[in-house]
């Protein structure tokens, strides 16, 4: 029996594409045995999946530099027509009358009370009692609440 030893093709090319796969975190770096190559794969999300080939580890940082300018040029491009179709919708979008109508004009929903008219300016009310007062009554100028709580200076 003929017994044969393992042997360890390109050690100098495959220690090159493990460095290279250290120093590139955006990229999953091989070196193909079969075809002597080395290779590069995006491990980000990018526009359309992205892989690189060389025959030199220096031709590959050169090819994935490339690679990573041209997406990014594709993302910017696509972020534009995003942008104008976003513009073109906003600009055909329907828009409202002109002229407000009175909530009273408007039709009476079915199944719900009828349309009452609102007051012209609510009325202001204490947080504490409801009755009726103005500002002034609330908070006199010395910052406490007499008037609001029926302490004039004349009842205490």
């Amino acid at each position: 029996m003929i017994r044969v030893r393992p042997r360890c093709w390109d050690p100098a090319e495959r220690a090159a594409a493990r460095q290279l796969d250290q120093m590139e975190p955006a990229w999953a770096v091989w070196y193909g045995l079969g075809a002597r190559r080395f290779y590069a794969a995006a491990v980000w999300a990018a526009c359309e999946p992205l892989m690189v080939q060389a025959g030199t580890a220096d031709e590959l940082r050169d090819r994935m530099r490339e690679a990573e300018v041209g997406d990014l040029m594709r993302e910017a491009e696509r972020r534009d027509l995003v942008l104008q179709a976003e513009r073109s919708a906003w600009a055909r979008r329907p828009r409202p009358p002109t002229a407000l109508v009175p909530r009273e004009a408007l039709p009476a929903r079915p199944g719900l009370a009828p349309r009452v008219p609102l007051p012209a300016r609510p009325v202001p009310m204490t947080p504490s009692y409801g009755r009726p007062c103005s500002y002034r009554d609330k908070v006199d100028r010395s910052g406490g609440r007499r008037s609001a709580l029926g302490l004039d200076q004349g009842s205490l």
